[in-house]
């Protein structure tokens, strides 16, 4: 085993779930996600906890959302929930051979398997203290366009990155968000307004995500007006959606256009809250300057910013009251290689082109934040 996995596995013992002796965790991982759950085991017991695993192949899914029904989705999620209902912590780790095994499933079935199955056990996982991440495989480095060896580095370098630094770093940029009414987004097809006036703004340093490095918010829900075009691609239930395009009105989607905008409307018609946004976050990790294709690292990218369809977090300050069965983050980037943007809040200009201008902001760019070390 790499020695860098069992970096990775204290991280997540000691710094995501802060693991106590005696507490339950549970680690469920999906295809090659089974090597990390190994030393994820082996941590647990040198921390006094007690882990279970779930293991999932994605191949085995597909056979059988082939024939499924609403019932039998239903009942296959009720063991996951009772188990997870004796759980203090759960770990994912999603690491699919192939991000398109499912582009075949139909529409219905994998709105059906949302809905009866992954929507309960997602229920129930809300209630524990809980981290998501990755694990770096050719299925990974493909879509990111990388070898397998390289794409490791990358993973490596960002899941092993100094958090309490990153922390100290975002934390002018979250009084900001605290603090802010209006937030105002524009760049290429894009002018869209939102408040936040409310709600807080909480600082992702590893506590929920790795590799992390966002600040979350959450917007009014009935605040968002304008229109955004996302320029980061999409994989979503097995599809690369991308040139999606939303027009929002109160807090709602009036209008949408994508790759294909049947197949996107059909995400976004599964329940009322699909059409709302549960979530608005700046990506702040200096570290993350490409896209990879894999939303859980595009997202924490320097200079930029994404919004989420469905639910909100229910953490204290971050509930809007908006409820659903999805939580799809779609990404717009403002790096000049993506075409640029500017973020205003209250009337300032605080991030143009990624960079962040007022005095107290530029630790977050690259430049100042390296030289730091």
């Amino acid at each position: 085993m790499d020695p860098r996995f069992k970096k990775i596995a204290s991280t997540v013992m000691c710094h995501s779930l802060k693991i106590q002796p005696g507490e339950k965790v549970m680690i469920s991982a999906v295809d090659d996600g089974d090597k990390l759950a190994e030393a994820l085991v082996e941590e647990a017991y040198a921390c006094g906890a007690v882990p279970f695993v779930s293991l999932e192949q994605t191949t085995i899914r597909r056979a059988i959302l082939r024939g499924a029904t609403a019932e039998q989705l239903e009942l296959m999620a009720k063991p996951s929930v009772v188990l997870m209902d004796e759980m203090d912590c759960h770990v994912t780790i999603s690491a699919p051979y192939n991000s398109c095994e499912f582009c075949l499933i139909s529409q219905e079935k994998q709105t059906m398997y949302t809905k009866y199955c992954k929507s309960l056990i997602s229920r129930a996982k809300s209630k524990l203290r809980w981290v998501s991440l990755t694990y770096p495989n050719h299925g990974m480095a493909q879509n990111a366009g990388m070898s397998l060896s390289e794409f490791s580095d990358y993973y490596f370098d960002l899941m092993t990155m100094d958090y309490d630094k990153l922390e100290k770093a975002s934390l002018p940029m979250a009084l900001r968000m605290r603090a802010a009414d209006q937030v105002r987004i524009v760049a290429p097809g894009t002018d869209l307004t939102v408040s936040l006036k409310g709600f807080t703004a909480l600082i992702a340093a590893g506590e929920h995500n790795l590799p992390d490095g966002e600040i979350a918010s959450t917007p009014d829900r009935c605040s968002v007006n304008g229109t955004i075009s996302f320029n980061v691609p999409s994989m979503h239930n097995g599809f690369l959606f991308t040139d999606v395009r939303l027009t929002f009105k109160d807090g709602k989607v009036v209008e949408a256009s994508a790759n294909d905008t049947e197949r996107f409307l059909k995400e976004i018609s599964l329940d009322e809250g699909c059409r709302y946004i549960g979530e608005f976050s700046m990506g702040t990790s200096p570290y993350v300057q490409r896209v990879v294709h894999e939303t859980l690292f595009d997202e924490k990218m320097g200079g930029s910013m994404h919004m989420a369809l469905g639910a909100c977090y229910n953490f204290p300050g971050r509930d809007n009251g908006n409820r659903s069965s999805i939580h799809w983050d779609l990404i717009q980037s403002h790096r000049p290689e993506h075409g640029g943007g500017e973020v205003w809040i209250d009337g300032e200009l605080v991030r143009k082109d990624g960079i962040y201008l007022p005095e107290d902001l530029r630790v977050l760019n690259p430049d100042v934040y390296f030289a730091q070390d």
